[in-house]
Parts: structure tokens; C-alpha cells; sequence
């Protein structure tokens, strides 16, 4: 048997479980986690449960640590930042023409990477939007995107419209 807690990273996002390590953590708690995206800010959704092996992909992460004020204002930090990066984005898209609605913009937690949902009718590549979107858009380096890593996932309604792409 495995000891885990659930932690969801957005409102009604999926629920991913992690090692509570030697923390003493409760339902509500905030966390700070590492993920595939890097480290996270999440909550705790489901207290500290036994499951089987078999139930947990290992190795299973575990708990950085327990959030603390600093972190809450990082995040707070980062809301504003998604806003911005949010607008700067929207304007470019506008701009050049671009067919495609911007979604949302998020940060992650340590600000190595910015995602950008959005939503097009064209059948667009990652490949493609990386490598011809990205220039296109943030030429001028804009300090609040410059040394940001780029992405920009595609939602699920894309791809079940669209599940084919270049």
C-alpha cells in the first residue's frame, strides 16, 4: 500500500496524486509539488489516503513542501502576470490577423513556462506555432515574456474537431 493526496492545480482541474513525504497535511492545504511543467502550486483535494500499488504510477512524487505566505503572493504574483501576458498576446493575435481566440494564459508556478490556450479553425502544428507563431508574436522581447519558455496547447474542443494536424 501507498500513502497519497490528491492535489488539483486549477478550479475543476484533473486531480493528480503525490507522496505526502513526512508532511502532516490536510484536505485545503496548499502545496508546492514538482510535475512534468516543473514545480507547482496546488491544492489538496483529497486527505492522505492508503492505496494499492497497483492504483499510483511510481515513482511517485512527493510533497516539496507545504505552501507558506511567500508562495501565496508568488502566486498572487503570477495572476497578474497571466492577465498581462494575456493582453499582450490577445493584441498581437489581433494585429497580424491571426485565426485564432485566445483562451487563457498560464503561468507556472517557478515562471519558466507561460501557456496560452487557444482555440483556431486552422490545423495548426505545435511545431508550426512554436516555431513561426512564437517570433511573431513577441519580436520585441517583451519584458514580461522575455526568457519564458512558450506554449501554446491546443483545448479539447480543437482536437475533437480537428484531430488531425500537419
Amino acid at each position: 500500500m501507498t500513502k497519497v493526496i490528491g492535489v488539483r492545480f486549477r478550479t475543476a482541474g484533473k486531480i493528480y496524486f503525490f507522496s505526502p513525504g513526512e508532511f502532516e497535511i490536510k484536505q485545503g492545504d496548499h502545496v508546492i509539488v514538482e510535475t512534468a511543467r516543473g514545480i507547482e502550486y496546488g491544492r489538496v483535494v483529497s486527505a492522505p489516503k492508503e492505496v494499492d500499488d497497483d492504483s499510483v504510477i511510481q515513482p511517485l512524487k512527493s510533497v516539496i513542501r507545504i505552501a507558506t505566505e511567500q508562495d501565496e503572493k508568488t502566486v498572487e504574483k503570477n495572476r497578474q502576470k497571466e492577465k498581462e501576458a494575456f493582453k499582450i498576446c490577445q493584441e498581437k493575435i489581433r494585429k497580424h490577423g491571426l485565426d485564432m481566440k485566445l483562451i487563457e494564459a498560464e503561468y507556472t508556478f517557478d515562471n519558466n513556462k507561460v501557456l496560452f490556450y487557444r482555440n483556431t479553425s486552422l490545423l495548426l502544428s505545435q511545431l508550426y506555432l512554436q516555431s513561426n507563431l512564437y517570433p511573431l508574436l513577441f519580436r520585441s522581447a517583451d519584458s514580461l515574456l522575455h526568457r519564458t519558455a512558450f506554449w501554446l496547447p491546443c483545448t479539447l474542443l480543437h482536437r475533437l474537431l480537428f484531430p488531425i494536424s500537419p
